[in-house]
């Protein structure tokens, strides 16, 4: 999960360059969905983490 992580936040930052370089929405479109998808599967990590701990 971790790798995972990684990718989507070197393809946001990369989604954000061609965003100011170039100035297309889609880019700005695409980068702003990477950074919600990434924000979900981090907020899923913690859930599941915090649930691990009660459970023990």
């Amino acid at each position: 999960m971790r790798w995972l992580n990684v990718l989507l936040l070197i393809m946001t930052v990369l989604s954000i360059v061609w965003y100011v370089e170039s100035g297309s929405r889609v880019s700005l479109a695409w980068a702003t969905f990477l950074g919600v998808f990434r924000v979900l599967l981090l907020l899923k990590v913690l859930r599941e983490k915090t649930n691990a701990r009660h459970r023990d």
